[in-house]
């Protein structure tokens, strides 16, 4: 008979692709001043809400691409750090991260000790924060994920993706107030992950998807409106244009197809506020970090 036994966190942090010991910390003082242990049910606990490492690799690496040498990020939801050190891996300098829960900030501050640590996402101005030229950000999946309630956007987790939208629009404002035009606006993209559950929640079926969809765009223009595909479900992959500077594409990625012993799926949508470069970013990046299998 087989033996079922739980995974370790080293295991678990393989399983996402991480570096062995990135969650492995001391125990520490928190912001607060109480005193924390990093126990293996933190690491458990932040591993599993944790983005798979190769896949943003790959999103990153498209973007960086895109983009000049010395380019810069910022990661709201940020948890262990998985887009900064996807950055980091394709020279893209990641400046600060959002995020409120003890353990994750603590394993970023000892692993990325030059990122700065900005908290709760609901408290920042995107116009006062240090301008970068990518937000990334996985807003909470619990309320779109077909293993939960599906409260969908309405809910109060999942909801949060509007706090990433809002600083993505105020921080362009600021620097379009500060005389900046075109493609030296930033952020000039914005990338967002998350559960596929999101093509399927909402009060209509597919409907939350489409206002991600229809939020993201207005931040390029505010009175675009963006239609649902009823009667049918939203496809695995997609784009959407405005013009010549406006490009937004979304893509179904199996982290089993780049290189981690697990199948987890994500969609990962990337907007670029300046340009058509995001189907290039998804479809037709140059080098892959993994094996794809058709379609995927």
């Amino acid at each position: 008979p087989g033996i079922a036994r739980r995974l370790t966190p080293l295991e678990c942090e393989r399983l996402q692709g991480y570096p062995d010991g990135w969650t492995d910390i001391p125990d520490y003082i928190d912001s607060k001043g109480r005193a924390r242990k990093a126990t293996d049910t933190a690491r458990y606990k932040a591993l599993g809400n944790s983005i798979a490492l190769p896949c943003a690799e790959y999103v990153l690496q498209g973007v960086a691409d895109c983009l000049q040498p010395g380019a810069t990020l910022g990661s709201l939801f940020d948890g262990i750090g998985g887009f900064p050190l996807a950055a980091r891996h394709n020279s893209v300098i990641p400046l600060w991260a959002s995020e409120i829960e003890p353990f994750p900030i603590r394993v970023t501050q000892q692993r990325l000790p030059g990122m700065l640590h900005y908290g709760d996402i609901t408290k920042l101005n995107g116009a006062m924060l240090p301008p970068v030229d990518i937000i990334c950000g996985g807003s909470p999946c619990q309320d779109l994920s077909v293993a939960g309630a599906r409260a969908g956007l309405a809910g109060e987790r999942s909801g949060l993706f509007t706090e990433q939208t809002r600083i993505v629009k105020e921080m362009r404002d600021a620097d379009r107030s500060r005389g900046r035009t075109g493609i030296h606006i930033r952020p000039r993209f914005m990338v967002w992950e998350n559960v596929p559950g999101a093509f399927s929640s909402g009060e209509r079926k597919g409907e939350d998807f489409r206002i991600v969809l229809e939020e993201i765009v207005r931040i390029k223009c505010g009175t675009v409106h963006v239609p649902g595909p009823y009667p049918w479900a939203w496809q695995p992959a997609g784009r959407i244009l405005l013009g010549t500077d406006f490009s937004l594409c979304w893509r179904c990625l199996d982290a089993q197809y780049w290189g981690v012993p697990q199948r987890r799926k994500r969609i990962f949508l990337i907007a670029d506020f300046a340009g058509r470069t995001a189907d290039k970013v998804l479809f037709v990046s140059e080098g892959l970090h993994g094996d794809t299998a058709p379609g995927v």
